[in-house]
């Protein structure tokens, strides 16, 4: 279990000498402990029941963003902060010839955009409401502050299974620079 500090008065959460504000998974403020501890508990039965039900494996594939101020650099997209990127990538069984889940046919998914220091720790969050349709992937957004931002597979599989999503998405994170 991870150790965190519950400040009940602010409703916030310390984990590792960083706070959190509000809850990922909601976007709300922390209503309390409980609430914390439940978020921090071990995902030994989610992963349990990973394992008895086949998960359809997923790619997305041909990732490109785009915007007034977004420029890739390298394998960085740079993007300056308050102006509108997309992000559109196309969405394929990684079995190519097995079809993609009646649950990803017109839908939404909800995208973790981690903020990292040292390119690798996550510090702290965004999230991006992404639209599917016809296996085509549509993410609109803007960040509000300047850092390094990754999305990734890993963290995206994390919230996928913490709701029981039937499938799991391949590929490569995305990186981007918010700069001023």
């Amino acid at each position: 279990m991870t150790d965190f500090i519950f400040d009940s008065q602010n409703q916030s959460v310390t984990v590792n000498g960083v706070t959190h504000l509000t809850n990922p998974l909601t976007g709300e403020v922390w209503q309390n402990e409980q609430e914390v501890a439940d978020y921090f508990a071990p995902q030994a039965d989610i992963q349990q029941a990973s394992e008895q039900a086949p998960l359809a494996q997923l790619a997305l594939t041909d990732v490109t963003v785009t915007g007034e101020a977004a420029r890739l650099v390298g394998d960085i997209h740079w993007v300056k902060v308050g102006t509108e990127f997309t992000l559109t990538a196309d969405l394929q069984a990684a079995d190519e010839e097995a079809p993609l889940p009646d649950s990803l046919n017109d839908t939404e998914l909800m995208l973790m955009c981690e903020r990292v220091v040292d390119g690798q720790l996550p510090v702290d969050d965004m999230r991006y409401i992404a639209t599917i349709k016809d296996a085509k992937v549509l993410l609109s957004g803007q960040f509000v502050n300047s850092g390094n931002y990754t999305i990734s597979a890993a963290r995206v599989n994390r919230g996928l299974a913490r709701i029981g999503a039937d499938f799991r998405l391949e590929f490569e994170t995305v990186e981007f620079d918010a700069y001023l």
